[in-house]
């Protein structure tokens, strides 16, 4: 009685969780998705028995392999079925009481499968690669057991064998109730590995031959690695499809193309700041030519503002002035600078900010740099006054005659 209510809270509870997720099964998304998918697993068994050395960790001659089938219907990613077929031996010793026991057994169950992480948080991003999930089930197994002495191996009880353990019968069979969690990981849209560590609880005390009216039930644990398989036309398993998308299918496609348009207005507003960013170096370069051509146009300025003032000059003159000290052959003019290093006439101009002509003669290996053309001292001492009113106190007049400076 206690176990039909167990079973019945259960299933109960099951259903009230994943009920929701029912609702989508006639929902226009699921096209797309298998709904099927083979599974094979490989692990250990262990048992929890009365024969068995350690209360709770198995040593080290309980361990046992086996393997077993699964086929999986996804209802939703978050509730899957799984049938699961299974097939192992289970070892047990117990030293202290000379027992030891040796079980073969075959089982077969009907467990339900929930996603926890998919049902607590459907937006993870880890939703689409890993599921962590529990499960439960009923099923049935059928077992063969020997009891034995651990020091000789005698038999000592049967089940499913004739007494002298010789001869195989009928197997003993009783209903079993798994429980466990498990892990998941899709390496591909077909494919995903997973780790399950599963009880079966034994609704018997039978399972290792020893029966006891005190003694609690038997149960065994089962720790696997499982590798699936999605079977069907599509290429993607429903276990791993979108929850969002199939619980909410319009909101998820509006959703989808909001994205969409959101990654075009992106696209879109890298492209104008590359052409902004273009633009901007067009910009850059057009105004490096503008101050290139307004450098141009300032020193062509200078140039006219110094022909125009050789022009006044020669017009101040009058008939008996030259401008160009190769129109006398002896001539007064003012000296603004002497020295050894051969500086740029211009350099000499914008030092001094000297806006007149100059002229550089080489004299006792010195430059001196001239400016204007006199024929009387007179004339030559006032332009030199003029300068020294500016600043140039080292002006001199010197007498210039053939193209030298005359002592």
């Amino acid at each position: 009685m206690k176990i039909k209510v167990f079973l019945s809270g259960v299933f109960l509870g099951i259903f009230l969780m994943v009920y929701p997720f029912f609702t989508l099964s006639g929902s226009p998304s699921r096209g797309g998705y298998n709904n099927f998918s083979l599974g094979l697993n490989a692990g250990t068994f262990t048992p929890f028995t009365d024969i068995k050395e350690n209360k709770y960790f198995p040593a080290s001659n309980e361990w046992s392999f086996g393997g077993g089938l699964d086929f999986n219907y996804h209802i939703t990613p978050v509730f899957t079925l799984k049938g699961q077929f299974l097939m192992g031996e289970l070892r047990g010793t117990r030293e202290a009481n000379d027992r030891q026991f040796e079980a073969n057994f075959l089982e077969g169950g009907l467990m339900a499968r929930v996603s926890f992480n998919k049902l607590i948080a459907p937006s993870l991003s880890m939703n689409s690669n890993f599921n962590i999930f529990g499960v439960v089930g009923v099923g049935t197994i059928g077992f063969r057991t020997k009891k034995m002495t651990f020091e000789t191996g005698e038999i000592v009880s049967t089940i499913g064998y004739s007494p002298d353990g010789m001869d195989k019968e009928s197997r003993e069979f009783d209903l079993t109730i798994p429980f466990g969690l498990g892990v998941d990981y899709k390496i591909s849209d077909r494919v995903s590995i997973g780790l399950t560590s599963a009880f079966r609880y034994v609704h018997s005390d039978r399972l290792d031959a020893r029966v006891s009216p005190t003694a609690a039930k038997d149960m065994y644990n089962y720790t696997f690695f499982g590798l699936t398989y999605s079977i069907g036309g599509y290429s993607r398993s429903r276990d791993w499809a979108p929850l969002p998308r199939m619980l909410y299918p319009e909101e998820y496609e509006r959703l989808s193309n909001l994205a969409g348009q959101a990654g075009d207005l992106r696209r879109q507003v890298i492209s104008l700041e590359e052409e902004k960013r273009i633009r901007e170096a067009l910009i850059d370069e057009k105004q490096r030519r503008i101050q290139a051509l307004e450098s141009q146009r300032n020193q062509l300025t200078g140039e006219v503002s110094q022909l125009k003032d050789s022009l006044e000059q020669v017009a101040e003159r009058g008939p008996g002035r030259t401008a160009d000290p190769v129109d006398l052959d002896e001539y007064f003019s003012v000296q603004v600078l002497s020295t050894a290093s051969d500086l740029n006439v211009d350099e000499v101009r914008g030092y001094f900010g000297i806006n007149q002509r100059l002229k550089k003669i080489q004299s006792n290996g010195l430059n001196k740099y001239l400016m204007g053309t006199f024929e009387t001292r007179d004339e030559a001492e006032s332009q030199r006054e003029n300068l020294r009113s500016q600043g140039i106190r080292n002006a001199t007049v010197v007498r210039v005659k053939d193209g030298r400076i005359q002592n």
